[in-house]
């Protein structure tokens, strides 16, 4: 394998990194039916700080792509289990703590309890420790 081949390879993994962190965000920050500025905001600065390396303006136009998706839980789980599919066992463990630690602050983000944010964190949760 080529050091370009390589190269390309982590840009894709960080990529698809950014956008599931994207997904992951908007789906629990929309779980409630209401999007507050403060969970878009939140998820905005999260998603340019994975992308230090790259650009800001990357990474949110990588929300941007995602942000009026319809995304469901059963997809999230779906894209979650396969970019970690794709990464060595110490790496998916760090990415999948990463995105439990996301997940739990955007359910926070807004100041407010929803139960029904609250009930998709479990969900998923409990999807994805079946994996």
């Amino acid at each position: 394998m080529t050091e370009d081949t390589t190269m390309n390879q982590n840009n894709n993994i960080i990529e698809q990194t950014i956008k599931l962190v994207a997904r992951t965000g908007l789906f629990f920050a929309k779980a409630d039916g209401h999007y507050s500025e403060r969970e878009h905001a939140f998820i905005d600065a999260f998603v340019a700080q994975l992308a230090l390396e790259g650009s800001p303006d990357e990474a949110r136009a990588l929300v941007a792509d995602v942000e009026h998706e319809a995304i469901t839980l059963h997809q999230l789980v779906a894209d979650t289990r396969a970019l970690l599919g794709t990464l060595p066992p110490d790496q998916a463990d760090t990415v999948l703590l990463m995105l439990y630690a996301f997940a739990t602050d955007v359910v926070n983000a807004d100041g407010t309890h929803s139960p029904a944010e609250r009930q998709a964190l479990t969900q998923w949760r409990q999807a994805l420790a079946r994996s």
